[in-house]
């Protein structure tokens, strides 16, 4: 019945019961208006307050309250002293006082257990007597209340009260209970007959239905007939020899169509039914259980209560009786749960909209849970470590030392600072930068080897320059929408790092150049703030955000605990640990200066500028094409040198900042790579020898390539040769760019304005999109975009101020050289003279320096080999290091010379062209032959058996410290990433004469990483399975892997067994489980499912990785495994066949059944404990698909279980859908958004396997039954903690960050005291650690963030005045860890501040003194540490060829044809004509 219920319905059940009733407190709170309402107050309050009374006076006094509250009394149990006796639901006193409702609940479901079991019966023995279906449940118990409504009213009305309801159940004197059980009987009788035949029988002793004896009459004619000639009607009573089954003698003569006619025609005749009696002999059908069934059903004012409501849903079946159900429809409203004015209460069916099914509430459920479900949880995560290392896409060097010795490197969207001697002492080892909100694509190191940029993918990508010691944020610069991300970025390094390029990945592969901090460092390192990586959530809740607390003395209802705000302003309950709101977020003031910018076009140009703190200063295209095809950037790190290089597919391109006009603008000129015939080729030779090129070019090849040169137009063959001006290049530069050769020579009086190139990005973006894209064979061309004879370039390095080597896919080496020339066309010195043009080509290659690996795929759907794209200098300058895809490093020394190529072909006749010596670098390969692990070559192999060896992606070499500096020496540790997704450390911890300890710091995995299964008993172990041919046991608290197997499938989903599985030779022959701890032999062990991306399920040892089975009745896409616990363990598999799999794990996974009927691909499973405490093996599955379906099943059988489970209990609950996670729906969410779900165990029932008892829980949160807490994992990345059960609409939560992709998969450990997350295509596991979930640790405090500190004054030094906030007061731990970063000292008002003032100026000035002599004393030892520890590292500081000396000398320009190793002699410490201030630096840690 879905119309309107009257009082006392179901939704009051848990007020009354809970409460002291509407009417009682009406009575007491306001005050009476006449005698009769006074005295009635009188009566309930002697009822509630008077212990003294005897039972016949609180039966006298409730016989006098009104009916409505009389049923109320009566169900609370006032009619007796509850000091005296027990209650009448036959529970414990104890179990009354807990919880009254509980008590009235469980006896009213057995009750109308046995009304269906009597009523059953009934039917059945009618029938039977008959001969016919005459009879039907509905219709016997509806005769029996017709009859009495129509003896006590004369008509029928529909409704009955208390003593009518009894006597419809017999409820009459009861003759002496039978020692051996005994039961009653209906009497059926004519309509002649007043009262009802009652027969004490024999209980047949077998537990069943209790037994009814029907008396049919009818009348033939005139004449009754009835039990013999001589029977009385209503007075004979059945003989006691009489048995069920068997024919009335009545019946004895009559034809079989009498018989059945006489079947029809004994309905509506009943006079009552009586259910058999308790224990004790007395009636079950009292008056206060009389009274509950009427709380349960409704009843009017009068006491009156439908009874054809109270038989329809009785005898209904369950599905129909939840359609019966009130409904509540949050859906219609949009709504995912409760709302704040909803009825709390509500115990009927719920709709919402992300689920096809409908829903219930626990027949239990305490309202006080959707309370505490719309307040924030009081308990949090905290990220402890990230596994895994973003070496499969990266495109440059993403992997750095610091000055600490730590490394740092990015994984999804974090930036990870590692500390290897931690991880070594297992302890934390990780920072990390939370700045980002998508997939961070690069990284670079600024000068002074302490502050990091890295840049992001995003509608609006942006760089983040921060601080790898304090992992504060310096510095967010936000790049115009339509840039897509930033692939590339670099400091400069002459100047200190104070200039910031980055390539972009738009068609155009825009280049822009930034002054990252305007201000300087100093203005950095005030700004430095730090980015919190978690937030509450969603906006709409942040109004007001409160915390739930456990109430002393609970209430019923919606009302919920004590309130207790999570704030002290309600504008600042964003964050909890930090003032600063979310760095990734659009209020920061970067984002929001770069949402202004595309406001409108008065704005357009504001993303050059941003909030004011960065400038743009240069930009241009870097190629034209699919990107990416620019793959990295790299700055010069020589002294005085304003350059850097991109490279990428196909090209190289140098720029430099040169003079327009009256401005400085940054140029890009491609370089000109030679024939092939006319490079330098040590391929032929020992690649241990010097490469001149000597010998080396037959006649023929001379011919070839002078043939091919006089045909290429704008060919730079022999530029650069000593005596001879070679002919002007034609460079394909950006088409937003001036192109040099448009500018030409400038007149001395500057009469020809040069070209102004274009500034606007989206100019650029228009550009590129209207250009052809250039095919591989129009390089050359005049307008090309690729570099002459162009090969992809993958690695690149500065290893002299004009030289630069890069790395190839085919495993070669090239060597170029960059010539600058001023603008009359003659060679000029780079850093003292005005550079009009210059050129870049390529003088050597190197063949074979290292082999070229496996292919790898290219974003165009084409496959190259992975060739050389780690290289790297070493402190000293002199050796290079190289990381192929062959898995070896390779030491190189650099020596000065110059090298033989075939010169300009002749014009004054035929002859063979000149052979020409030109100026480079050699490259010698060091080590002696064989040497595999140093210390000049390295072989790595790969951690995982019978894989070919990590192809490297990355390297880089330990910086000097002060005392290596000092001494000269050269720290010959280095780091490597790898496309396996792992951190190797070469590091020689004995000496440089002993063998180097060469290790892996970091593991990851190589696929996207769909699940994670943590350990059912041991906190310390979790799993986790990408779709790829293996599998990962990790150790939590260790921080490392444990083992790695492959499992002979692309894995999907994985999870441990509940329990663990006995060993046994029949159906796991090989298998000898062992104690993971010591390794110890034993009788059971857990096992590990692996489910595949293609079909099969993979059974492991959970130890040891042994494979054990492999089940092969799934033909798809396995998403979710769950076993379940004893005494009979199955494992059921979720799969895309849309069906779930379920299999006996004892019984060596035999298939048991096959559950069909949802809609769509199967997505998450869970299994209920025990249904039936004396039938521990009876389980329910319950399942949701991608349809967002929840459906129940019997798993043996593989039948839909059609009842609602609303109070089943469950081992666990990962499913998106269902009662208890209607709220973790966000408004305007999609049905797909949340991925996963995991609920935390602690305040959960469990099963004793022991005992075979299912065991609540102690303690539950908020000491509410069943509450705890629930994570999420969705489509955003982002991992959300909420309180369970989250059944409020929008409920509030907070929210984590890291995670760069889709997060697949969530989960709880055993213990509750970690949280593991997968992260899809980032590749990264998450670790959280949890404060405040389990229920027997303390929440932790909150402290609202510190009010600014602020004082009236003028807010511009003018008449304007305001409040002026002090800076540096907002929240954030990177104030006291900023060392040796003293912000300059504020003014102290009143004269009393005087003395303090000139103190703190001797103590500036005695500082500054100091650092200046540090300065020197550096400068006389040689170079600080750099990017490579062989360039500038501040103004006035610089390094050499051999990265002895310390600064040029200003020289001729005869001097730059000169070798350089004579260049290097003639250079000498001399200070810069503009000295600038040394950074800010922390102090040097020796290592």
């Amino acid at each position: 019945m879905t119309g309107k219920k009257p009082k006392g319905g179901a939704g009051s059940m848990p007020s009354t019961y809970a409460s002291s009733g509407s009417a009682s407190r009406a009575g007491r709170n306001r005050p009476a208006v006449g005698p009769a309402q006074e005295k009635l107050a009188a009566i309930r309050q002697s009822l509630e307050l008077g212990s003294s009374l005897k039972d016949a006076e609180r039966l006298r006094a409730i016989t006098r309250l009104p009916p409505h509250e009389h049923i109320v009394a009566l169900v609370r149990g006032l009619d007796r002293d509850p000091s005296a006796s027990a209650p009448w639901t036959g529970d414990s006193r104890r179990a009354w006082e807990d919880d009254p409702e509980r008590c009235v609940r469980r006896f009213v479901a057995a009750l109308e257990d046995r009304m269906r079991a009597t009523v059953a019966a009934a039917v059945e023995e009618e029938n039977r007597k008959s001969l016919s279906p005459a009879w039907r449940e509905r219709d016997l118990l509806n005769a029996v209340f017709q009859r009495v409504d129509k003896e006590r009213h004369g008509k029928l009305t529909g409704d009955c009260d208390l003593s009518m309801f009894m006597r419809a159940w017999g409820n009459a004197p009861a003759p002496a209970p039978d020692p051996r059980g005994g039961s009653t009987r209906i009497h059926v009788a004519d309509d002649d007959d007043d009262d009802a035949v009652i027969e004490h029988v024999e209980d047949s002793g077998t537990g069943a239905a209790p037994e009814v004896s029907v008396s049919p009459r009818r009348k033939i004619g005139k004449k009754p007939v009835g039990v013999g000639a001589d029977s009385k009607v209503g007075k004979k009573l059945v003989g006691s020899d009489s048995r069920l089954g068997k024919i009335s003698e009545s019946a004895a003569g009559l034809s079989l169509s009498q018989r059945l006619e006489r079947g029809r025609e004994s309905a509506s005749v009943l006079a009552s039914i009586a259910l058999r009696n308790d224990v004790s002999g007395a009636p079950v059908v009292t008056q206060a259980a009389a009274a509950a069934i009427f709380v349960k059903y409704g009843y009017d004012r009068d006491g009156y209560m439908p009874y054809e409501v109270f038989i329809n849903a009785l005898l209904s079946a369950p599905s129909r009786l939840l359609g019966m159900e009130p409904i509540f429809d949050a859906a219609e409203a949009g709504k995912h749960g409760f709302d704040a004015g909803d009825d709390f209460a509500h115990d009927g069916k719920i709709i919402y909209p992300k689920c096809r099914s409908t829903v219930f509430p626990p027949s239990e459920f305490d309202p006080r849970n959707v309370t505490r479900s719309s307040k924030a949880p009081s308990a949090e995560l905290e990220l402890e470590h990230c596994y895994g290392y973003a070496g499969l896409e990266n495109t440059a060097p993403n992997l750095f030392y610091l000055t600490t010795g730590e490394v740092v490197y990015y994984t999804a969207a974090l930036g990870v600072v590692l500390d290897k001697d931690k991880l070594e002492k297992k302890k934390r080892c990780q920072r990390f930068f939370h700045g980002h909100d998508d997939d961070i694509k690069c990284l670079a190191i600024h000068p002074n080897r302490e502050w990091v940029a890295t840049g992001q993918l995003g509608r609006r990508p942006y760089v983040c320059v921060w601080d790898a010691i304090t992992c504060q944020q310096l510095q967010r610069i936000v790049h115009p929408a339509g840039m897509r991300g930033v692939v590339a970025v670099a400091f400069s390094q002459s100047d200190g790092g104070d200039h910031l390029v980055a390539v972009n990945t738009d068609n155009a592969h825009t280049v822009m150049v930034w002054r990252w901090s305007k201000g300087g460092d100093a203005a950095a390192i005030e700004r430095a703030k730090t980015v919190a990586g978690w937030r509450f959530g969603p906006e709409k809740r942040l109004d007001r955000l409160e915390f739930y607390e456990e109430s002393a003395e609970g209430a019923g209802g919606g009302s919920g605990g004590k309130k207790k705000s999570a704030t002290s302003a309600p504008s600042q309950a964003m964050l909890a640990s930090a003032a600063a709101n979310d760095g990734a977020g659009d209020a920061d003031g970067a984002v929001a200066a770069a949402e202004a910018a595309a406001a409108g076009s008065a704005a357009a140009e504001a993303w050059r500028h941003g909030d004011g703190t960065y400038e743009l200063v240069g930009e241009g295209q870097g190629i034209n094409g699919l990107p990416p095809m620019v793959y990295g950037a790299v700055w010069n790190p020589f002294p005085g040198m304003e350059e850097f290089v991109t490279y990428g597919a196909k090209h190289i391109k140098v720029w430099r900042k040169v003079k327009v006009g009256a401005e400085l603008r940054w140029v890009g000129e491609m370089g000109l790579r030679n024939d092939g015939l006319r490079v330098a080729d040590c391929s032929q030779r020992n690649p241990g020898d010097p490469n001149t090129g000597e010998g080396k070019i037959s006649a023929a090849a001379a011919l070839a390539a002078a043939s091919k040169t006089s045909s290429r137009p704008g060919s730079a063959a022999g530029a650069g040769a000593a005596g001879v001006s070679s002919p002007k290049p034609n460079p394909a530069l950006s088409k937003s760019m001036t192109p040099l050769s448009k500018l030409g020579p400038a007149s001395a009086n500057g009469s020809r304005p040069p070209s102004r190139p274009s500034s606007a990005a989206r100019r650029s973006l228009a550009a590129a999109a209207a250009a052809k894209p250039p095919g591989v064979g129009e390089s050359g061309s005049k307008g090309s975009q690729v570099t002459v004879g162009g090969e992809n370039i993958v690695s690149a390095v500065y290893v002299r101020r004009d030289v630069i080597v890069t790395g190839f896919p085919s495993g070669a080496l090239g060597v170029w050289t960059v010539s600058h020339h001023g603008a009359d066309g003659a060679r000029c010195h780079p850093v003292h003279d005005a550079v009009a043009r210059w050129t870049v080509s390529m003088a050597q290659r190197i063949v074979g320096a290292h082999e070229p690996g496996p292919r790898v795929n290219l974003n165009d759907g084409t496959t190259t080999y992975g060739g050389v794209r780690a290289m790297t200098m070493r402190a000293d300058g002199a050796t290079m290091l190289t990381g192929g895809a062959d898995g070896w490093v390779h030491t190189w020394e650099l020596a000065d010379g110059t090298i033989a190529v075939v010169g300009r072909p002749k014009t004054d006749g035929p002859g063979k062209p000149p052979v020409e010596r030109r100026r480079a670098v050699l490259l010698r390969k060091l080590g002696s032959s064989g040497e595999t692990a140093g210390p000049n070559s390295f072989k790595i192999s790969s951690p995982y058996q019978n894989e070919p060896p990590p192809a490297f992606r990355a390297i880089d070499c330990r910086p000097q410290d002060s005392s290596q500096r000092r001494a000269r020496e050269v720290p010959y540790e280095f780091v490597m990433g790898t496309n396996k997704c792992d951190v190797w450390e070469v590091e020689y911890k004995r000496g440089i004469d002993r063998p180097p300890t060469i290790g892996v710091q970091v593991y990851g995995h190589t696929a996207d990483l769909y699940a994670v299964a943590s350990h059912p008993t041991d906190p310390d172990v979790f799993a986790s399975c990408a779709e790829a041919d293996r599998v990962f046991l990790w150790n939590a608290n260790e921080r490392t892997l444990a083992r790695t197997a492959p499992v002979g499938l692309v894995g999907r989903s994985i999870c441990f067994s509940a329990t663990p599985v006995p060993k046994s030779q029949t159906y796991f022959p090989d298998w000898r489980p062992v104690n993971r701890k010591d390794g110890t032999a034993c009788d059971a062990g857990h096992h590990l499912a692996v489910g595949g991306k293609f079909g099969k399920i993979a059974i492991l040892d959970g130890v040891t990785l042994q494979p054990l089975v492999k089940l092969k009745d799934v033909g798809s896409a396995v998403d979710d495994l769950k076993y379940c616990g004893g005494p009979r363990a199955m494992l059921a598999a979720a799969s895309h066949d849309i069906c779930v799999d379920v299999y006996d794990v004892h019984r060596g996974y035999t298939h048991l059944s096959r559950c069909r009927g949802h809609m769509a691909a199967v997505t998450h499973l869970d299994w209920s404990l025990p249904m039936f405490p004396h039938l521990p093996a009876e389980r329910i599955l319950q399942a949701t698909c991608a349809a967002c379906e929840l459906l129940y099943w019997e798993p043996v059988s593989g039948e839909q279980v059609l009842e609602n489970q609303r109070d089943a209990r469950w081992e666990s609950w990962t499913c998106a859908q269902g009662f208890p996670v209607m709220g973790i729906w966000e408004d305007g969410s999609d049905r797909t958004d949340v991925n996963a779900v995991d609920r935390a165990k602690s305040g959960q029932a469990t099963f004793d396997e022991k005992t075979k008892e299912i065991v609540q829980a102690d303690r539950c949160a908020g000491g509410l039954d069943r509450a705890g807490y629930v994570v999420t994992a969705d489509d955003f990345g982002k991992v959300k903690l909420f309180n369970y059960p989250c059944v409020f609409n929008d409920a509030p939560y907070r929210e984590y960050k890291g995670h760069a992709s889709h997060a697949m998969c969530v989960r709880f450990s055993c213990d509750d005291k970690r949280v593991f997350t997968a992260g899809g295509h980032d590749r990264a596991v998450l670790q959280f650690v949890t404060r405040g979930v389990r229920c027997d640790e303390t929440l932790p405090a909150y402290t609202p963030p510190p009010e600014p500190k602020r004082t009236w004054g003028p807010i511009d030094g003018g008449k304007a005045y305001g409040w002026i906030e002090e800076k540096g007061t907002s929240g954030g731990a990177g104030g006291s860890e900023r060392r040796n970063r003293r912000a300059p000292p504020k003014a102290i008002a009143g004269a009393a501040g005087a003395e303090e003032a000139l103190r703190l100026k001797r103590e500036a000035e005695e500082a500054a003194r100091a650092k200046e002599e540090k300065r020197l004393a550096d400068l006389a030892l040689g170079p600080k540490p750099s990017n490579a520890n062989y360039g500038q590292t501040s103004a006035g500081a610089t390094g050499t060829v051999a990265g002895l000396s310390a600064g040029i000398a200003k020289r001729d320009v005869a001097d730059v044809d000169k070798p350089l190793t004579a260049m290097a002699a003639q250079q000498q410490p001399k200070q810069q004509p503009k000295q600038q201030q040394p950074k800010p630096r922390y102090p040097e840690q020796a290592r």
